[in-house]
């Protein structure tokens, strides 16, 4: 999505009403504010992409270790303060839901 001018919406617009953030972006800024007890969970599954996660489930998850590994040991970007995070990343919500909801408790 390309920039939106101040101060002229239309209707033709998008209005920025979508923001494509990742959910690990999301949930990190979450527990950067303080936020605890964050879940993932979406409002329901697709089915159609249930064949394409059958076909891909081996290579997804190889590629996940295979990145894992790689990011924890030569980078340092994972570690036990986001490592679960990190691995849910590639869990039946997120390659399957429809619609990823994110709740966090504020303590």
């Amino acid at each position: 999505m390309g920039p939106l001018p101040v101060g002229n919406r239309s209707r033709e617009s998008c209005a920025g009403h979508i923001n494509p953030v990742s959910v690990f972006y999301l949930v990190h800024a979450l527990a950067e504010l303080g936020f605890t007890g964050m879940a993932i969970t979406v409002d329901r599954y697709q089915r159609s992409g249930l064949g394409k996660l059958i076909l891909w489930w081996l290579p997804i998850r190889l590629m996940a270790a295979w990145i894992g590994l790689r990011e924890a040991r030569k980078y340092r970007t994972i570690d036990d303060s986001n490592r679960a995070l990190v691995q849910s990343l590639n869990g039946l919500p997120i390659l399957l839901g429809r619609t990823i909801v994110v709740t966090a408790r504020k303590g």
